[in-house]
C-alpha cells in the first residue's frame, strides 16, 4: 500500500475555464493505492465523517458596529463554494477579525446595503452564479465607494485584468488557492491603507 503525498494530477492553470472548484480540488482526501501481482490493484480515498444530523454552522447575521469592534475589522467573505468560504472563515477569525459570509453577488450587495458603513473589507470571488465578481463590486462600490475590495480568483491577476473589463475597480487581487499568510497580508495592507490620515 502506496499513500500518495503530492498529487498525482496537479492542476494546470491551461485547464481552468473558470476558478469554481479549484479550491475543492486543494481539499482532496488522501489516496491509498494498492497494487498485487495477479490480483489487480485497489485505489481508496479517505473521506471525514459527518453525521447527518450534523447541522451546518450558522453564518453570523451581522457584524458589530464599528465602534463596538474593540478595535477588531470586519470583513465580508463572499463566494459561492461553501469550502472557500468556511476555509476563509476560520483563516479571518484565527487574525482576531469579524467575519461575516455571502454565498453568492446578490447576497453581498444586500448584505452591504443592509450595512454599508459595517465592513472593512471584501474579499470577492470573481466567478460566481447569478451575479459575478465584477457585477458585485460595481454596485457594492455605489453603495460605498470607500469599501475596500480583494477580488479573488484561480485565473492570475494579469489574465483578470486583460479580460474582465471593471477588474480595475479592485483594490487588490488575490489568487486562489492562498495560504493563510498571504490573506493576511493582503488583508493588512489594505485596511493600512484604509484608515484615516
Amino acid at each position: 500500500s502506496h499513500f500518495l503525498r503530492n498529487r498525482p494530477f496537479p492542476p494546470s492553470p491551461k485547464t481552468w475555464i473558470s476558478d469554481i472548484g479549484v479550491d475543492t480540488m486543494y481539499l482532496a482526501p488522501p489516496i491509498f493505492i494498492s497494487s498485487e501481482v495477479e490480483k489487480g490493484s485497489s485505489i481508496r480515498l479517505l473521506f471525514p465523517v459527518v453525521k447527518e444530523t450534523q447541522e451546518a454552522p450558522k453564518e453570523a447575521k451581522a457584524c458589530p458596529a464599528p465602534k463596538h469592534r474593540a478595535g477588531n475589522p470586519c470583513i465580508l467573505v463572499v463566494d459561492d463554494d461553501e469550502s472557500v468560504r468556511e476555509v476563509a472563515r476560520r483563516m479571518i477569525e484565527k487574525m482576531q477579525f469579524e467575519v461575516l459570509l455571502a454565498s453568492d453577488g446578490i447576497e453581498a450587495v444586500e448584505t452591504v446595503r443592509a450595512q454599508p458603513d459595517g465592513f472593512d473589507c471584501v474579499l470577492l470571488d470573481l466567478s460566481m452564479p447569478r451575479m459575478n465578481g465584477i457585477q458585485t463590486m460595481e454596485i457594492i462600490q455605489q453603495i460605498n465607494p470607500n469599501l475596500p475590495i480583494i477580488l479573488s480568483s484561480g485565473f492570475s491577476e494579469a489574465e483578470i485584468r486583460q479580460q474582465w473589463s471593471g477588474s480595475e475597480g479592485m483594490s487588490a487581487f488575490i489568487q486562489k488557492p492562498y495560504l493563510s499568510s498571504v490573506l493576511r497580508e493582503k488583508l493588512l495592507e489594505i485596511l493600512a491603507l484604509s484608515e484615516p490620515a
